[in-house]
């Protein structure tokens, strides 16, 4: 998959750093759905409230909303919350990949 120069500096993603993946199950319904490519930002990993980012929580890649926490914690959010619900981790425990900064959905 290419991106454009125009479109990553839009989005201020450097080209070294944009990577994608293939967004794996129902946890992000209805914005991204199973099969989704997800394109990610490597070089930005400071967790901002309510921004979608990839992490690997216990070897697993997924693909969520973060919230920052008191004491050094992170709520794990996905869109589809009746049947993700909110999660609570130790910060120390998630590794923030990169912030998704680009989605593509066929219909």
């Amino acid at each position: 998959l290419r991106f454009s120069k125009a479109t990553l500096r839009k989005q201020g993603v450097q080209y070294e750093n944009a990577v994608c993946v293939i967004a794996d199950g129902n946890s992000m319904e209805p914005v991204i759905p199973d099969g989704t490519t997800v394109g990610i930002d490597l070089g930005n990993k400071t967790i901002r409230d309510g921004k979608i980012y990839a992490i690997n929580h216990g070897g697993l890649l997924r693909i969520k909303l973060l919230y920052n926490m008191p004491n050094e914690q992170v709520k794990i959010r996905s869109y589809n919350t009746e049947e993700h619900p909110d999660e609570i981790a130790e910060l120390q425990d998630i590794s923030v990949l990169g912030k998704v900064f680009w989605y593509s959905v066929l219909l």
